[in-house]
């Protein structure tokens, strides 16, 4: 048997309706049926007769509307919903501008609140590399791993050595707001300018986490742990604050021939 992935996506666009220059409306669907036996992820044939086969859909529906506000303003504003089986909805809008500051110059702008859910991947992954079990992050994968414990009560190694217990989150989604606005020209038929400044921000970004499995793990008299011979797990779940990315682009050009 082999792994499936079935995409389905469609759109249908109106063209000066309800006092808008464009409407449209679309909508898409995937279906994943990853098939590895076992090899990459927690789909053996025991694990398999338990709990069935992984099953990950994706649907989203999305809307667009553009219009002109003025002679040399053009406005835009799209809104998608996304459904995901293992995670919650989520509701994405972007809004964006074009400004005509005279004929061959714009100013564009864009802002935008979007997520990345985690892949099947980091949803799924079970791989055991001897030092580690890397072990994709989700509440179905620990499932069916049988090891919820490992989330709810496991232990992790603090910079000075010692093990301490730590309740680890399961993977959802990452968050992220962008920016961006630019500058296009055509100066006398001869000089292209392109210019551009970009801002993100993820918050909660997807990483890994390394915890030992408590059941694996030695207690001492004292109530300290010891897990030196333990059974390590390397999680793929979200790490608490926020990456920030931000740049700038300028592109230049210049016509001879005129």
């Amino acid at each position: 048997t082999e792994s499936k992935i079935h995409d389905i996506d469609g759109y249908y666009e109106f063209e000066e309706k309800l006092g808008f220059d464009n409407i449209l409306l679309g909508g898409s669907y995937k279906m994943y049926r990853p098939i590895t036996n076992g090899t990459i992820f927690s789909d053996s044939d025991d694990i398999v007769n338990s709990n069935g086969e992984i099953e990950v859909d994706e649907y989203a529906f999305f809307t667009q509307f553009s219009k002109s506000v003025l002679d040399n303003l053009k406005i835009q504003a799209v809104l998608r919903y996304d459904g995901h089986s293992n995670f919650d909805s989520k509701i994405s809008p972007r809004f964006s501008f074009v400004y005509d500051v005279a004929t061959s110059q714009h100013i564009r702008g864009s802002y935008q609140l979007g997520f990345a859910n985690p892949t099947v991947q980091e949803q799924f992954n079970f791989l055991d590399v001897g030092i580690y079990k890397l072990t994709g992050g989700s509440k179905q994968n620990a499932e069916r791993l049988g090891i919820e414990h490992v989330f709810n009560n496991g232990i992790i190694q603090n910079s000075d050595g010692s093990f301490t217990t730590e309740a680890t989150a399961y993977a959802q989604a990452e968050n992220q707001i962008s920016l961006e606005i630019g500058y296009k020209a055509l100066i006398n038929d001869n000089l292209f300018i392109d210019a551009s400044y970009y801002s993100s921000e993820y918050n909660d970004p997807l990483d890994v986490k390394d915890v030992f499995d408590p059941n694996t793990c030695e207690e001492n008299e004292n109530g300290t742990y010891d897990c030196t011979s333990g059974d390590k797990y390397r999680l793929g779940v979200n790490r608490e604050g926020k990456d920030k990315l931000h740049g700038a682009g300028l592109t230049l050009g210049y016509n001879f021939k005129n």
